[in-house]
């Protein structure tokens, strides 16, 4: 374990920087946890003093409104972060995480241990504030197109960052691995299941996108719109 241990961290972004000697103390610092689908990481409520790092999988954060339905906030992906990203001590969660499949990697560090190494490598600290800043910026992108955009518009506004991340500079006949719902899709763009279903008919039957149950099919990116 020791070894898959290292390796992971090695091949994270936020720890490109360390010295062997860093990696044998995080090998030290750091747990791994496997989940099963729909498995809670942690509760509304619950006290989160761990920083999460999804190894496998995908896992959905989210939250329930005051009539007990669900609200998706983010959906999360390999080497995303979450738990407590402001590395508070003893604070509460308002939301939840759950994995959304089988087989769900997880790696995690206890908050006070981890704030340790960021106060003594501050190129590894600042690699942090990267990466939460980007997911952070990734869901105020989402939240501003729910303001200011009509709904075929939100939706490829969505696909189009979904490849542009995960494609590598792939632009044209894009295979995206589909984790998501008809409805989380929906929900993550704050559409009604029946609109997300029609404009992802029109996107299809005008060869601009195919959403399938395991797969996205992108011919284009230059030709989304």
């Amino acid at each position: 374990m020791e070894s898959v241990k290292y390796w992971y961290l090695r091949n994270h972004t936020i720890f490109d920087a360390l010295t062997d000697d860093d990696y044998k103390q995080l090998e030290w610092l750091v747990a791994f946890k496997t989940c099963t689908k729909h498995e809670f990481i942690y509760f509304p409520e619950d006290e989160v003093r761990k920083v999460y790092f999804v190894k496998r999988g995908n896992v959905k954060l989210g939250y329930y409104d005051d009539d007990g339905n669900e609200i998706l906030l983010d959906v999360l992906k390999e080497n995303d972060i979450f738990g407590q990203l402001g590395l508070e001590e003893n604070n509460s969660s308002h939301g939840f995480a759950m994995a959304m499949g089988n087989d769900t990697v997880l790696c995690n560090f206890n908050v006070s241990e981890f704030e340790a190494m960021l106060k003594t490598r501050p190129t590894l600290a600042v690699n942090y504030s990267k990466q939460v800043g980007k997911q952070q910026m990734t869901v105020s992108r989402r939240y501003s197109s729910l303001l200011f955009k009509d709904a075929r518009t939100r939706l490829v506004q969505f696909f189009k960052e979904w490849a542009e991340e995960e494609a590598k500079g792939i632009t044209q006949n894009i295979v995206l691995k589909n984790y998501l719902t008809q409805q989380e899709i929906a929900a993550l763009n704050g559409l009604a299941r029946q609109t997300t279903a029609r404009i992802l008919g029109e996107l299809k039957e005008q060869n601009l996108l195919d959403v399938r149950r395991r797969e996205v099919l992108i011919p284009s990116i230059e030709l989304l719109k």
